[in-house]
């Protein structure tokens, strides 16, 4: 249980940080952490379930055939790659919230994961119908 919130955490700081700033990184995370215990919630719980609901299970990726360009959607196996995936989405959809710091923000939107909303729930359905619409070259 540690170790998977280890693994969380740390792919959380790889997804903040810009320009080999880990320290920045660590005490946005370390906010976000403080602010959700505050509220009386358990991070752990919260960030799990935020990442769980919104893994892909499928990646799009393009390929030129002839003079087109062809998106095949690929099987996402490795349990890692997902997580990082999910926590970028999260990462970068903060970004769209409106409210006052960067640390509200991406709280706001752990908290929208968490309940299956947000713009990284919206991101995940979008590549779900898109794997949908392309299902007749999926790779495995």
């Amino acid at each position: 249980m540690k170790d998977n919130f280890n693994k969380i955490l740390n792919k959380f700081q790889k997804a903040l940080m810009s320009s080999g700033q880990k320290s920045t990184s660590t005490i946005i995370l370390r906010e976000v952490i403080n602010r959700i215990i505050s509220k009386n919630d358990d991070p752990y719980l919260i960030l799990r379930q935020g990442v769980e609901n919104v893994k892909p299970l499928f990646i799009v990726s393009s390929q030129k055939k002839g003079k087109r360009l062809v998106q095949t959607p690929r099987a996402l196996l490795n349990e890692e790659k997902r997580i990082a995936i999910s926590a970028n989405w999260i990462v970068k959809n903060s970004k769209k919230h409106s409210r006052g710091s960067f640390v509200e923000n991406l709280l706001q939107e752990i908290y929208d994961a968490s309940q299956n909303q947000g713009f990284s729930k919206r991101k995940q359905q979008e590549l779900n119908k898109l794997v949908v619409l392309n299902r007749a070259s999926l790779q495995s």
